[in-house]
C-alpha cells in the first residue's frame, strides 16, 4: 500500500473547507471529543466503584480469616 505521499492520485484525496465548513466540522469534533470525554469520566466513576467493591470483599475475607485463625478450640 503507497503512503498518501507517494499516491499519485493525491488530488482526489484534497478538498477544500469554507468558513462554514470549518465551523460544522469544529462543531462536529467537538461533540465527539465530549462524548469521549463523557465516557472517560463515566469509566473511571465505575472503575472506583468496583475497586471499593473489591476493597470491601478483601476486607471481610481477611476478617473472616483471621476469626478462624484465632477461634478458641
Amino acid at each position: 500500500m503507497d503512503t498518501f505521499s507517494q499516491n499519485k492520485s493525491k488530488p482526489s484525496h484534497l478538498h477544500f473547507l469554507t468558513p462554514k465548513g470549518i465551523k460544522d466540522k469544529a462543531r462536529v469534533n467537538m461533540r465527539f471529543l465530549q462524548l469521549k470525554l463523557d465516557e472517560y469520566e463515566s469509566l473511571e466513576r465505575e472503575l472506583a466503584e468496583i475497586e471499593r467493591e473489591a476493597g470491601k470483599l478483601n476486607e471481610s475475607s481477611a476478617d473472616r480469616e483471621w476469626q478462624v485463625a484465632n477461634r478458641k478450640s
